[in-house]
């Protein structure tokens, strides 16, 4: 059948959100900014966000009315940033955020001898497993939230017109290790760590410009 996707229903994708930034100077040459956002978006694998969507109508199967209608909870995110010069040309700058806490699924494969006795028919293709999320998209967060305190020192060298810079950064300065991400499939390792927020990092760096 070919045919008109109008007559099938429309999908949508909604994002509702509210930020609020700041950028100031500060005496002495310190600069300071930052802001506040909430929106009904969220982490996924700690990188790609997921507004509202719905898309409750059928193509190829009912199947894809189940768990059609996706709403997000609303979040909160803080970001800072600033730098101050210091004495003998040293600049300390700190990065620090604090975003919400990933999210995880409970994914479950059903075998056909399971589905076989409602559905009167064993699974086509000779497919053995059916895969079934049992929590609603975005229901479950693990508990910590997501703090990161970044820090760097710079120390600026002239010689006639070269400018050096050695650069001292600490990452993670507090050492914090909150869960990145778990095992999604539901069984006995179900929740079980699988990526953490990477330990305390020291690294030294120099820039020259001629």
């Amino acid at each position: 059948v070919v045919t008109l996707a109008e007559k099938f229903g429309a999908q949508s994708e909604v994002y509702n959100g509210a930020d609020v930034n700041f950028n100031a100077r500060l005496p002495r040459g310190a600069q300071v900014s930052g802001g506040w956002n909430i929106g009904n978006s969220v982490n996924i694998s700690n990188a790609i966000l997921s507004s509202r969507s719905k898309a409750c109508f059928v193509v190829d199967s009912p199947q894809q009315m189940y768990q059609c209608d996706v709403e997000p909870p609303y979040q909160q995110r803080f970001k800072f940033s600033g730098s101050v010069p210091l004495k003998w040309d040293i600049q300390a700058a700190v990065v620090y955020q604090n975003l919400p806490s990933i999210n995880y699924t409970a994914s479950f494969a059903v075998p056909t001898a399971q589905i076989a006795p409602s559905l009167g028919r064993p699974l086509s293709g000779g497919t053995r497993t059916a895969t079934v999320q049992l929590l609603p998209p975005f229901s479950a967060f693990i508990d910590e939230r997501i703090n990161q305190l970044d820090l760097r020192f710079s120390k600026l060298f002239r010689v006639g017109r070269a400018k050096f810079q050695g650069n001292f950064d600490v990452y993670n300065f507090l050492n914090a290790n909150t869960v990145l991400g778990v095992v999604t499939t539901y069984g006995s390792r179900w929740r079980e760590p699988t990526q953490v927020l990477e330990a305390r990092l020291i690294k030294f760096s120099a820039q020259l410009d001629f």
